[in-house]
Order: structure tokens, then C-alpha cells, then sequence
């Protein structure tokens, strides 16, 4: 017999997500609590809604949106 087709899924360890019981993401300010921002090298976004928070080298990050830019 033919073997068995391996859906194509990401195995989530939902223990590495979490530091001591806190989460080590942020959560998305749009979306809501139980949606997590990756952690990319120079921003953090949401795969739900897009939402993306570039970091700055100096401070804080700067949130900004697909939404918030304008269409010239």
C-alpha cells in the first residue's frame, strides 16, 4: 500500500511560548488577547491582521499598520 500523506502542520510547543507563566510575545492590540506577534529581526507582526510594530534602535517600538499608511 501507498504510505500515509503527512499533512502539511507546524507542531506548536505551546511551553516555549511562556517564560515563568509569562508570555514572551506580545499579544496583537487589534486582534485581542490569545494572538501573539512573531518576533522577526527588526519588527514583530500579527499573521491574523497584518498588524506590524517595527523596533527602533534607540527606543521603544514604533506600532504601525497596513491601515494607518496612505494610498498616494
Amino acid at each position: 500500500m501507498a504510505n500515509a500523506k503527512r499533512k502539511n502542520r507546524v507542531d506548536t510547543k505551546m511551553h516555549e511560548k511562556y517564560n515563568n507563566g509569562v508570555l514572551k510575545n506580545k499579544e496583537c492590540p487589534k486582534c485581542g488577547p490569545g494572538v501573539l506577534l512573531a518576533e522577526h529581526g527588526n519588527r514583530a507582526s500579527c499573521g491574523k491582521c497584518g498588524f506590524t510594530e517595527f523596533k527602533s534602535k534607540g527606543g521603544s517600538p514604533k506600532p504601525t499598520s497596513t491601515e494607518d499608511v496612505k494610498k498616494e
